[in-house]
């Protein structure tokens, strides 16, 4: 037996299970048993609320291994690119212009494939390149000052870059998630296709 609030004059009534309509003893009125109503109880509201935050983390985890996996193919072509710039250019810059011009290689492979695969996003190429653009307009020039000031402080010149690296992952990917992608995540048409066959 559970008990129910008569929406018209507020008394208290038991309701005997399997009961569809409750008569008021106090007031008269009639009301659907809440059994029978068609509104989910708090324990299924629950259960919908979990699961979606489940899901929505379970997908920014997939996300973050993607952007994580492409990253890694950017850092194979901005190391490959360092090294044979490295030991093609001999100067006093050696490791500045090595280092910009393989961060730009990396950049524009990171960029290209993240956008579509990782945030899947249907945002103007060109805004969101320009927003990228901003990011690297601050970071590319202190890290080629960190860069050359610890080279010239004897660091190597592959520690340098492997710490510059995870610098720029780290705080790449909270600007490109946050700031270039923010309201455009899974807008493309690829996003589209996998969350109608996800529904089916």
């Amino acid at each position: 037996m559970t008990v129910f609030k008569c929406e018209s004059c507020g008394s208290m009534l038991q309701v005997k299970e399997g009961e569809k309509i409750i008569t008021c003893q106090y007031c008269g009125a009639q009301h659907s048993s809440p059994e029978s109503s068609t509104t989910p109880s708090t324990k299924e509201l629950t259960n919908t609320v979990e699961k979606n935050i489940s899901d929505k983390k379970k997908k920014e985890l997939i996300r973050s291994l993607k952007f994580l996996l492409i990253s890694a193919s950017a850092g194979i072509i901005q190391v490959g690119s360092f090294t044979l710039l490295n030991l093609l250019i001999k100067s006093n810059a050696e490791y500045g212009v090595s280092y910009f011009v393989s961060l730009t290689l990396s950049v524009l492979w990171n960029f290209t494939i993240n956008r579509k695969y990782t945030f899947q996003s249907a945002s103007n190429v060109t805004v969101a390149m320009l927003l990228v653009g901003a990011f690297y307009a601050v970071f590319t020039p202190l890290s080629i000052w960190w860069g050359v000031a610890l080279e010239k402080a004897g660091w190597n010149d592959f520690l340098i870059l492997a710490l510059t690296m995870i610098a720029n992952f780290v705080l790449e990917f909270l600007y490109t998630r946050f700031v270039v992608y923010k309201n455009s995540i899974d807008t493309n048409e690829r996003a589209k296709a996998q969350e109608k066959s996800e529904e089916k």
